[in-house]
């Protein structure tokens, strides 16, 4: 059904349909295209040591990957789409990932844990609040195809099977595949799309080679306890004095604070040189690309200079208005003057009627307080006490004694 809705969606707004296959992809009328975006997608996959090619059955038995029993070869799930600048088709892409849903992949079997942290958006505003108060430069920038540059755990390596048009099988000894080919498979070395713990192991990765990398050669790198994904970074740095270059140095401190929402990276610095020599040793390290900082996540940040001192603005009015059209139809004439009614108090009924909790939820009660959970944890902490009382009705929204549904 959200195949359907899709396709409708791109065909009435004058988009290519996409194919879903790639046997689809390279009978159409684009098969040139598409058969070059796949085989970039394999390459760079390949280059990267993410995919480890031509291994038998017997092999990796051996080498204890894949048993064939507990433990078999997993799909490439492969995901097809058009990228569009300003309403024209720029590029074809291929996404290659890891068919990792829970009936290939089996907690402790395949992996352990999952979690791994992710910032608490306290933190944005905080940064925020250093930058107006200290003068703070900018810089943010994204690291690319990031959970591709991590390794896989030597225990947790997995067997993969190639995607339809990239099948390989082992040779007769003449070079041919045989009357009955036996077919060949990928080994998963690094860390790829789709694995259920792959944010888990990318995180690690990265934490561990920040903390080694930033406490060397004059860098001191803190990790923070109440959000493990801001990293307080300085060093001291040595000036000379200009009125007297050969008698009187004299250390500078510089400090930076790097928030890092898995791949996207916010940097706060209190100089510009020392923002950009971090993002030059994340950029050797791995593959990064600067991006606009006046964006991020969703917030739109303004900083400017006044009279008396400095501004910041969050917005997120393009999110904000497209939240108000998805649920125009249920939002009332009224213009409330506080974010939550008062003395209101939210409670779950002990016999919820079936049928009109499936009436609510069928609105977009649960979708509803997802967006607005988002919107509260950006930029409108004065809704946290309401969305904490909406929150405790998720499972079954309903109406109390003398109430309507809470939607």
């Amino acid at each position: 059904m959200a195949h359907k809705t899709k396709r409708t969606k791109a065909i009435e707004s004058g988009m290519k349909e996409c194919p879903r296959t790639l046997d689809r992809a390279w009978r159409g009328d684009d098969a040139l295209e598409w058969v070059q975006a796949a085989d970039l997608e394999m390459d760079t996959l390949t280059e990267m040591g993410v995919f480890d090619h031509g291994y038998t059955k017997a092999q990796l038995i051996k080498e204890g990957i894949c048993d064939f029993k507990t433990k078999k070869p997993i799909n490439l799930s492969v995901c097809l789409d058009h990228k569009y600048t300003d309403g024209v088709l720029s590029r074809y892409k291929v996404r290659m990932a890891v068919a990792g849903h829970k009936y290939n992949l089996q907690k402790g079997v395949h992996y352990d844990e999952v979690f791994a942290p992710a910032p608490n958006q306290n933190t944005a505003r905080l940064l925020a609040a250093l930058t107006v108060a200290m003068g703070l430069k900018r810089k943010s920038w994204d690291i690319k195809l990031a959970y591709c540059w991590a390794d896989m755990p030597k225990d947790q390596l997995l067997a993969l099977q190639y995607p339809k048009g990239y099948e390989r099988y082992e040779d007769d000894g003449l070079g041919l595949p045989g009357e009955n080919p036996k077919p060949l498979y990928i080994v998963l070395r690094k860390n790829c799309y789709g694995v259920p713990n792959a944010g888990r192991i990318w995180s690690h990765h990265r934490d561990s080679w920040m903390m080694k990398h930033f406490n060397s050669d004059g860098w001191t790198c803190h990790k923070c306890t109440y959000d493990p994904t801001l990293f307080y970074i300085t060093r001291n740095r040595i000036t000379i004095d200009p009125k007297d270059v050969t008698k009187t140095r004299r250390p500078a401190k510089e400090e930076a604070w790097i928030s890092i929402h898995t791949d996207d990276c916010d940097g706060f610095g209190t100089s510009d040189k020392i923002l950009t020599d971090i993002y030059n040793a994340m950029n050797r390290q791995w593959k990064a690309k600067e991006v606009d900082s006046n964006f991020m996540l969703g917030v739109k940040r303004r900083f400017k200079i006044v009279p008396g001192g400095n501004e910041c603005e969050l917005t997120m009015t393009a999110y904000v208005a497209g939240m108000c059209e998805a649920f125009k139809d249920h939002i009332p004439d009224t213009n409330p003057s506080t974010p939550f009614p008062a003395n209101k108090y939210l409670w779950r009924s002990k016999t919820p009627d079936p049928a009109e909790t499936q009436e609510v939820l069928n609105l977009g009660y649960q979708r509803a307080i997802g967006m607005l959970l988002w919107a509260q944890r950006g930029v409108f902490p004065e809704c946290a006490y309401g969305l904490n009382q909406l929150c405790r009705l998720m499972s079954a929204p309903t109406g109390m004694p003398g109430q309507q549904p809470c939607i």
